[in-house]
C-alpha cells in the first residue's frame, strides 16, 4: 500500500475520530504560509509538507492524530491529500463578508486615498485581520486538540492560549542578514518575534539554528529542541546515466562536465564566488545555477557579463522535483557557497545522488555535512577555485567524498524527523497537563 493510500481526505472533525485513534491530536495550520501554496513547494514549504506526510504515515503507530488547517476557499496545494480541515468563513461568525466590506470602503475612499489619507481602509483591514485571528482561535479551541504546531517562523501565530503551541524556526536570516531578505520576510519575522513569549516550545532544524535562537532572540535553551530534516527516496544515483544525460541535453541544453548549484538566486546564496572561481577552471567546465531568479541578484548577473561567462554559466530556472535527481546525479560536483543557512537540504540531496560536495563553512552547513564534504570560507575565490580543480581531477578524493556522503544521508530521514517531532509533542503535552 502506498504511503497516502489510506489518508483521511474528507472534512470530518478532528474531535469526531474514535477515542482510541490517537492519544495526542495535533493541529497543523498552513493558512499563513508566505507564498501561494499551490505553486511548486521548496525550502520551508518542503519541510512542512514532507514532515506532514511523515506524521500522517507514522503518527498512528506513534500515538498521534494529525490534521492540517487552512482558510476557506484557499488552495491547500499538496496538503489536500492529507487530513485537512477548513476554518469557517468569517461571514459565518459575524454576519458580513468583512473582506468585501474592506474593499468597498477602499473604493469609497479613493479620493482620500489619493491625498494620502488611508486611515479608514487601514483600520478596517486591521479589524478584518483581528477578526480572522479570533475566528481561527475560536475554531481551534472547539476542536478537541492537544497541541498546535506552527511550522515556520514568519507571521504572528494567534491561536488559543489554552492549547500549547510549538513553532519551528528554520533560520534567523531576517535578523542576521536582513539586507539579503525580502521586505515582507523581515516584516513577517518581526511579527513572529512578538509571539515568542506565547510559544510553548521551539523546534530548530539544526544545532546552529538553536544556538542562534538562544543567542539572538533570548529564548531559554530548555525551550528549544532540535530535529533533523529528511531526504526523499527519489534522490538516488541515476540507474541509467546515459538516459539521464540525454534528458538534460534535450530538455535543458546541458551537457557534462558541469558544476551544479541548486537554490533560489539571491545574495545570501553567494553564487558570485563560484562564478569568479569558474574562470580558473578549464573552459569545457560549465556552471549550472538551477533555481528561480529570486531577488537582489544584479551583482551576480553583472559579474557573469563582466567575466564573459554567458556561455559557461547556464540558468535553467526552477527545476521540477522529477528532474532534480538527474541534475544531481550527472553533475561533476555540487557547490553550496552560502553565507548562512539554517539547514541546507540540497547538500544531502546531492550526496544521496552520489555527487561529491563542496560547501561553505558558514551557519549550519558544517553540522549538516560532517566529514562528507570539503568546507571552505564562503567568499575566498582562490580557495574555491583550488578546491574545485582538486575535486574535479582527484578520483580518490571524489570516491571518498561520495562514500562518506552515502553514509551521511542515512542519518536524515523523514521518519526520524517525525519520531523526533512526536517525542517533542509528547513532552510538551505532558508538561501542559494539570497536575
Amino acid at each position: 500500500m502506498s504511503p497516502t493510500a489510506n489518508l483521511q481526505t474528507d472534512n470530518t472533525s478532528a474531535s469526531s475520530a474514535p477515542a482510541d485513534a490517537a492519544s495526542i491530536r495535533v493541529a497543523y495550520p498552513i493558512n499563513m504560509l508566505p507564498w501561494p501554496i499551490d505553486t511548486p513547494i521548496h525550502g520551508i514549504g518542503r519541510y512542512m509538507f514532507e514532515l506532514a506526510k511523515a506524521l500522517v504515515r507514522f503518527g498512528p503507530e506513534l500515538g498521534i492524530q494529525f490534521t492540517a488547517y487552512q482558510d476557506p476557499s484557499v488552495s491547500a496545494g499538496p496538503f489536500e491529500a492529507l487530513p485537512l480541515r477548513r476554518f469557517p468563513a468569517l461571514r459565518d461568525q459575524v454576519g458580513i463578508n468583512i473582506g468585501a466590506a474592506t474593499r468597498a470602503a477602499g473604493d469609497a475612499w479613493k479620493v482620500k486615498l489619493a491625498r494620502g489619507d488611508n486611515e479608514l481602509p487601514g483600520l478596517l483591514e486591521r479589524t478584518a485581520s483581528a477578526l480572522r485571528d479570533r475566528r481561527r482561535s475560536w475554531f481551534l479551541a472547539k476542536e478537541n486538540i492537544s497541541l498546535i504546531h506552527y511550522g515556520f517562523h514568519l507571521g504572528n501565530p494567534v491561536y488559543p492560549r489554552s492549547v500549547p503551541l510549538v513553532a519551528t524556526v528554520h533560520d534567523l536570516v531576517p535578523q542576521l542578514y536582513p539586507e539579503t531578505a525580502k521586505a515582507e520576510v523581515v516584516f513577517g519575522w518581526r511579527q513572529f518575534l512578538r509571539a515568542v513569549p506565547r510559544i510553548t516550545h521551539f523546534i530548530a532544524v539544526s544545532e546552529a539554528t538553536a544556538d542562534d535562537l538562544v543567542r539572538h532572540v533570548g529564548v531559554p535553551r530548555e525551550r528549544v529542541s532540535v530535529t533533523v530534516e529528511g531526504v526523499d527516496a527519489a534522490y538516488v544515483p541515476p540507474r541509467d546515466r546515459d538516459a539521464a544525460l540525454d534528458l538534460l541535453a534535450k530538455r535543458y541544453g546541458i551537457t557534462p562536465p558541469f558544476i551544479l548549484h541548486v537554490s533560489t538566486l539571491e545574495p545570501r546564496k553567494n553564487e558570485v564566488t563560484v562564478v569568479r572561481a569558474l574562470t580558473a577552471l578549464p573552459k569545457e567546465v560549465k556552471l549550472v545555477l538551477a533555481g528561480k531568479p529570486g531577488w537582489r541578484n544584479e551583482a551576480l548577473f553583472r559579474t557573469i557579463d563582466e567575466l564573459n561567462l554567458g556561455d559557461r554559466v547556464l540558468l535553467p530556472g526552477f527545476v521540477p522535483d522529477e528532474d532534480l535527481p538527474h541534475f544531481y546525479g550527472c553533475a561533476s560536483v555540487f557547490v553550496y557557497p552560502s553565507l548562512y543557512e539554517g539547514f541546507g537540504l540540497p547538500l544531502l540531496e546531492s550526496m544521496a545522488c552520489g555527487t561529491p560536495v563542496l560547501s561553505s563553512n558558514s551557519g549550519s552547513l558544517p553540522e549538516v555535512c560532517g566529514d562528507a564534504a570539503l568546507l571552505l570560507p564562503p567568499t575566498d575565490v582562490g580557495e574555491w577555485a583550488q578546491a574545485l580543480q582538486q575535486i574535479l581531477t582527484d578520483t580518490a578524493l571524489r570516491a571518498r567524498l561520495i562514500q562518506r556522503g552515502h553514509e551521511r544521508v542515512k542519518q536524515y530521514t523523514w521518519r526520524r524527523a517525525a519520531e523526533q517531532t512526536i517525542q517533542i509533542y509528547r513532552e510538551v503535552v505532558a508538561a501542559h497537563r494539570p497536575r
